[in-house]
């Protein structure tokens, strides 16, 4: 939104927080829809959404990359070791947060028989997606700008009073399509949440829709979006708390725990390679995790001691 706003209006005097206020205001607005069922438009949006974007990204890329005065391009990785390895986890964290969106086909699929078939099919959709879009966007992206990519590629093609390195109106397009993404795919995450508030909140003897039950909804879910709005207001860090999010909710929810309940409930036999496959899998699962998290939580300290609260980055 505010990269939208600075290509219109470059001297403009609104700021980051004011922009994450309105995105704010639109989630609001969208938590209150009634139930996760109601989900599953929203994620065939978001399938659309996600082609779109990563199309546009992809295409700015290679106009970049081939236009008469493209941008310098170093490959090399600088920096200690040691930040190099910590810059490897945040990435797969940021990764995992990015494309953890099966999470909720996983729960719709387990909510009604047959289980096994629908969430096959709801996740080869869903990996199959992340792959076409996430490769082709990262290859022409790392080969257009090279190590001075940023963590979301659009902020490559446009600096307020600087260059435009693609067409306006393909840059506008990718930033609605993007900004679009991001408020469903808040609203996909949010709703376990609110599924677990309601049931502290809402008295489940009583319908849905009665007067009792929808006002502690509405309270509820405007509450949580509101703290959440405001934290982000004031520390506006989104790839460093992505990290540490698929860091210690989607690594563990995603790919460590589902394998772990595998083995408990159909017990492997310790002769057979399956059992030994999911152990691997548990110990690089926990492995990302764990450096995911302290990578994550330094950068974030880093971040800290640089800006101040509700800071125009």
């Amino acid at each position: 939104m505010k990269e939208m706003y600075y290509v219109f209006k470059e001297d403009g005097a609104l700021q980051l927080y004011e922009f994450i206020v309105l995105f704010g205001m639109m989630v609001l607005l969208l938590s209150q829809i009634p139930s996760m069922h109601s989900l599953r438009h929203f994620n065939m949006v978001s399938i659309m959404l996600c082609f779109g974007y990563s199309s546009c990204a992809f295409a700015g890329s290679l106009i970049a990359g081939f236009s008469e005065d493209p941008p310098p391009r170093d490959y090399r990785i600088f920096g200690t070791q040691m930040t190099k390895t910590f810059g490897i986890f945040t990435a797969i964290c940021v990764i995992v947060t990015s494309y953890s969106n099966p999470l909720v086909v996983e729960i719709q699929a387990s909510l009604a028989a047959p289980a096994r078939q629908k969430m096959v099919r709801g996740l080869t959709v869903c990996y199959g997606v992340a792959l076409a879009t996430f490769v082709p966007v990262a290859v022409a992206g790392y080969w257009a700008f090279g190590n001075i990519v940023q963590g979301v590629i659009l902020l490559n093609f446009f600096e307020p009073g600087k260059f435009l390195l693609v067409p306006r109106w393909l840059f506008v397009l990718a930033n609605v399509f993007a900004c679009t993404q991001l408020v469903i795919y808040t609203v996909l995450h949010l709703h376990p949440t609110f599924e677990r508030l309601e049931v502290m909140t809402t008295d489940s003897k009583l319908g849905k829709f009665c007067p009792r039950n929808v006002v502690a909804r509405l309270f509820a879910r405007a509450f949580f979006v509101v703290v959440s709005t405001l934290l982000a207001a004031m520390l506006p860090f989104f790839v460093e708390f992505s990290a540490f999010m698929g860091a210690v909710g989607y690594t563990p929810i995603c790919l460590l725990l589902p394998i772990l309940f595998y083995n408990i409930i159909f017990k492997p036999s310790a002769r057979t390679i399956t059992f030994w496959i999911n152990y691997l899998l548990i110990s690089g699962s926990l492995i990302v995790m764990i450096l995911g998290t302290i990578s994550s939580l330094r950068n974030i300290i880093n971040q800290a001691t640089t800006y101040r609260l509700f800071a125009n980055v």
